[in-house]
């Protein structure tokens, strides 16, 4: 969970005023303050997936209740075999307001 807090704390404090402060980009007065993420686990199978389902718990809860005013998307692409498990480990708030699910041929990921 250390390594999530650290991930954020960079985002928030470095990453976003970094890229806010970028030269040249459009609407400058406008500062970054949202993020998207992608999350692949196209080619993740069930047992990969079971490891991981702590991780995605963590990574979810810590996002929409400590972080919220900095997600835009979150974009996971996963098998279809995948999503019904994925979706009992995933905050049901983050995926109401956040989460938009494709397949990996939409991605071009295959």
């Amino acid at each position: 969970m250390l390594r999530l807090f650290a991930l954020y704390e960079n985002l928030t404090r470095f990453v976003m005023p970094l890229c806010s402060a970028v030269p040249g980009r459009p609407n400058p007065e406008t500062p970054v303050d949202q993020s998207n993420n992608i999350v692949d686990i196209s080619h993740v199978g069930l047992k990969q997936f079971w490891n991981l389902r702590s991780h995605m718990q963590d990574a979810s809860t810590l996002a929409t209740a400590h972080y919220p005013e900095t997600l835009d998307r979150i974009f996971v692409s996963a098998p279809c075999s995948l999503w019904l498990y994925l979706l009992r480990y995933i905050d049901i708030d983050c995926i109401d307001h956040w989460c938009t699910f494709v397949l990996p041929y939409r991605l071009g990921l295959d």
